[in-house]
C-alpha cells in the first residue's frame, strides 16, 4: 500500500515538473497560478487581475496592437513614448477609462501624452479600459503617494458612471459601493478573482492555486467557465440611476483628500461618437458636471463645442474618432481627437485654479 502511494506521489511530482518544463514555467514560485494566469476579463488581452481595482493593465508591458505601440511601466501606467522612464513625481496624474488610456492609438497619441508635450509637464497616464467611476477614483487614491502629483485629472464618461452600479463587468468582478443613508459602503475588498469560474474550480481552488499540473488540466478542460457564465456577464447591485450619485460622492471624498494636500483637481467629461446624435449630453453626465460645478470642482466639458461641430461640420467631427477597418464604424478618439482633448485641458490648466473658462474661448477644434 505504501509502495503504491509512494509511486503515485512520485508520478504526480514528475508530471508536475514535466508540465512546468513543457510550458516554460519555473519551479519557483510554487503557486499563485489562479491570480497570475487566470483572468476572466476577456475584452482586452492587456488586462490582469488586481485585488483593489478588479483589473488593471499588465505592468512592464511592451507590445504592438494593430500597428500601434502600447507600453506600461512597473505601476501599470501607460507610457507616453516608446522609451521607458521612472515614474514622474510632481506632475499631473490622469486616471479614467479607455478614452483616457488612449485605446486605438499609439503611446504618444493618447491625450495624456499630448498634454505632456503641450505643457512641458510630466503626465502620468494611470487609466485602464473598462473601468467604472469607482475604479477610476480608487486608482487616483492608489497613485497619490506613488506619483505625488500637483494636479489630478479625473476623467468620467457615460459608461463609467453607469458601471458604478455593477459588481461584475464582462465576467470580471470589480469593487463596488452601495449607498446607505446617503453614505458610501465599500464592498468586494479585496475583489474576488472570478465571477464566472465553475463551482468545481472554486472547490479545487487551493490545489489549482499551488499546482501548475492541476491548473493546466482545469484550464485545458474548459472548466473555468462552464457554470453561471450567462448570468455573470454583467451583474447590477445598485438601483438604476445611482451611478452618478456614487461617482459624485467618491469624487467629493477624493476632493477633500487632495485639498488637504494642496493638489489641484479637475474633472474631465469624455464622450463617445454615438452620443452626439442626441440633442443633449447623456443625463448621467449632466448630473455629474452640474454637481461638480456647484461643489466648486474645476470641470472641462467640451460637449457644446463638439455637438456644434457634429451638427455643422460632420466630416470634421468624425475625424476626432478612430475609423475601424470596416470603413464605417468609429471607435475611440483618434490622434486628432486626443489632441483636441489635450488642448481643452491645457487651456483650463493654464488658467488660475478655480477660474472658469470664458464662453466659447477654449481651445479650437483641430
Amino acid at each position: 500500500m505504501l509502495t503504491a502511494l509512494a509511486i503515485a506521489v512520485c508520478g504526480l511530482v514528475a508530471l508536475e515538473i514535466g508540465t512546468r518544463w513543457a510550458e516554460g514555467v519555473a519551479l519557483r514560485p510554487l503557486g499563485g497560478f489562479l491570480r497570475t494566469r487566470l483572468f476572466p476579463f476577456k475584452r482586452s488581452p492587456l488586462s490582469t487581475y488586481d485585488p483593489t481595482l478588479g483589473w488593471t493593465i499588465i505592468p512592464n508591458l511592451c507590445t504592438v496592437i494593430e500597428g500601434d505601440s502600447f507600453a506600461t511601466d512597473a505601476f501599470s501606467v501607460r507610457l507616453n513614448a516608446h522609451v521607458a522612464r521612472p515614474l514622474p513625481h510632481g506632475g499631473i496624474l490622469a486616471t479614467g477609462s479607455s478614452y483616457t488610456c488612449g485605446s486605438e492609438v499609439a503611446n504618444e497619441w493618447s491625450w495624456p501624452a499630448q498634454l505632456e508635450r503641450t505643457l512641458g509637464i510630466p503626465v502620468v497616464n494611470a487609466a485602464a479600459g473598462g473601468w467604472a467611476a469607482d475604479q477610476i477614483v480608487l486608482r487616483a487614491e492608489q497613485m497619490l503617494e506613488l506619483a505625488r502629483p500637483t494636479t489630478v485629472i479625473i476623467a468620467y464618461c457615460w459608461s463609467a458612471l453607469w458601471f458604478a452600479e455593477f459588481r461584475t463587468y464582462g465576467f470580471a468582478q470589480k469593487p463596488y459601493f452601495l449607498l446607505k443613508d446617503g453614505a458610501l459602503v465599500r464592498h468586494s475588498d479585496p475583489v474576488p478573482l472570478s465571477a464566472s469560474a465553475s463551482r468545481i474550480v472554486e472547490w479545487l481552488r487551493p490545489v489549482i492555486e499551488r499546482s501548475y499540473l492541476a491548473f493546466w488540466l482545469v484550464r485545458t478542460s474548459g472548466w473555468f467557465h462552464r457554470v453561471r457564465r450567462g448570468s455573470e456577464l454583467y451583474v447590477r447591485v445598485s438601483p438604476e440611476g445611482d451611478g452618478p450619485e456614487i461617482a459624485c460622492l467618491l469624487l467629493d471624498r477624493f476632493r477633500k483628500t487632495v485639498e488637504r494636500r494642496g493638489i489641484r483637481l479637475v474633472l474631465l467629461m469624455e464622450y463617445g461618437v454615438n452620443e452626439f446624435a442626441a440633442p443633449e449630453a447623456p443625463a448621467m453626465c449632466r448630473r455629474v458636471i452640474d454637481w461638480a460645478r456647484t461643489t466648486g470642482i474645476e470641470t472641462v466639458d467640451a460637449w457644446a463645442k463638439m455637438k456644434r461641430l457634429f451638427d455643422e461640420d460632420h466630416e470634421r467631427f468624425l475625424g476626432l474618432y478612430k475609423l475601424h477597418a470596416d470603413g464605417k464604424t468609429r471607435g475611440h478618439m483618434s490622434e486628432t481627437g486626443n489632441r483636441f482633448v489635450a488642448d481643452e485641458l491645457a487651456a483650463a490648466l493654464r488658467r488660475p485654479a478655480g477660474r472658469a473658462a470664458p464662453a466659447d474661448t477654449a481651445a479650437a477644434v483641430p
